[in-house]
């Protein structure tokens, strides 16, 4: 119960105006390897790849000339699409630190399966106009 009550807190001391900073995306993370001049190096990458571009991609491949690169492609299936079911027990509120969007009916968790380009800040800024 302790455990829990400390996951709580801790929720709810999260800033709601936070979003993500450009340091923590796969291409700052791809570049800063990139200007660490490794070699004979092992990276191991998890990731989903969201977001990734093809010049992230022709960045890897020098990297990859010296150096061994591994990738664990991980993915979440309700990024996919959430169960048609999941409102019959609680509605769902969605954040990305800058728009929220209230899922409380099927009309509403139909167009977020549908998504923007399958981006969640996409559906969050459209469902906000």
């Amino acid at each position: 119960m302790h455990a829990l009550k400390r996951l709580n807190e801790a929720n709810n001391a999260l800033d709601i105006s936070s979003e993500d900073s450009e340091t923590s995306s796969l291409s700052a993370t791809i570049r800063m390897l990139g200007n660490l001049g490794l070699k004979n190096a092992t990276v191991l990458f998890i990731s989903d790849w969201s977001g990734a571009s093809e010049f992230d991609l022709d960045r890897l491949k020098y990297l990859q000339q010296h150096n061994d690169i591994l990738s664990v492609v991980i993915s979440d299936p309700l990024e996919a699409a959430l169960p048609a079911d999941i409102l019959d027990s609680a509605s769902l509120v969605f954040g990305d630190g800058k728009y929220q969007l209230s899922v409380t009916e099927k009309t509403k968790l139909d167009k977020a399966n549908l998504g923007s380009g399958n981006n969640l800040t996409n559906v969050l800024r459209d469902s906000a106009s």
